[in-house]
């Protein structure tokens, strides 16, 4: 219970705890999400382990959903492919290239997530594709959570 000390109250405030984690991932994932998961290892709040791992692996693919879906409407907005500006035009073209191994690579790795769905919303990924690949997203959690499970326990 070393985190306990760390964390003072915070650690027993499930709806702040909630809060928090979701700013996090719709921000970008600014705190590593597998601190959320050693607080659901460790204080069982929000049910068993693996089903409230589950249940966060779904806030992280909604926030990803939901920073594409910005992403795609500052596309429409920007009008990003009539750009004029070179750089726009230069990463554009590399992100239609390569930017469904992007959200594959961001789905199962620290990338940050939100970000690269951001990205692929304004780069002009297929919503089909983009939710596809993102899906990924949902394993990795499970893995990262089992892995977490086997070293704690």
């Amino acid at each position: 219970m070393e985190r306990l000390s760390w964390f003072g109250l915070l650690y027993n405030n499930i709806p702040l705890v909630l809060v928090i984690y979701v700013g996090s991932e719709v921000l970008f994932g600014i705190i590593p999400p597998e601190i959320f998961m050693l607080w659901s290892l460790e204080t069982g709040h929000i049910g068993p382990y693996f089903l409230s791992i589950g249940m966060l692996a779904i806030i992280s693919y909604t926030a990803g959903y939901f920073n594409f879906s910005i992403g795609s409407l500052l596309k429409e907005k920007l009008n990003l492919e009539k750009a004029k500006n070179k750089y726009v035009q230069k990463y554009n073209a590399l992100f239609m290239k390569f930017g469904a191994y992007l959200v594959i690579v961001a789905s199962i790795s620290p990338l940050p997530f939100s970000a690269i769905a951001l990205m692929a919303g304004a780069g002009g990924m297929s919503r089909m594709k983009y939710t596809f690949y993102s899906l990924l997203r949902i394993l990795r959690y499970f893995a990262y959570a089992y892995i977490l499970w086997l070293v704690e326990g």
